[in-house]
């Protein structure tokens, strides 16, 4: 590996890293980068209840990431960025409730599946 070779490595990491301009997008980075790692250990180890375990921490940060946006937006920007915005200047709190009860909704039916499946719950 040549110094040119390194110096663009290290700067493809510097320009990734500095896109991260808030505390919750460094968050979702981080999650990301672990669920890469789950995924290809579950991929290289031929064990799929490791990749299952992936697929579903990768669908919970997303579910979470959807409800910050739903009842903080704000938290998804950098401070600066929203300087003098009132992004939050509704009262109405029924959308929220509508998308947050949705995905609860969705969570219960999925573990029921689940359960299910595994032969863990019985419907005879």
């Amino acid at each position: 590996m040549t110094a040119q070779d390194a110096d663009r490595d290290f700067t493809d990491v510097t320009r990734i890293l500095s896109a991260i301009k808030s505390p919750l997008g460094f968050l979702t980075f981080s999650a990301i980068v672990c669920e890469m790692v789950f995924g290809a250990v579950g991929a290289w180890q031929d064990k799929p209840h490791i990749i299952i375990f992936a697929m579903h921490m990768f669908l919970a940060i997303v579910g979470a990431l959807i409800l910050v946006a739903v009842w903080c937006p704000g938290s998804l920007y950098h401070p600066k960025d929203i300087e003098g915005l009132n992004i939050e200047s509704t009262n109405d709190n029924t959308g929220k409730w509508v998308v947050t009860i949705s995905l609860g909704a969705a969570l219960i039916f999925y573990m029921v599946y689940r359960l299910y499946q595994d032969g863990i719950l019985s419907l005879k």
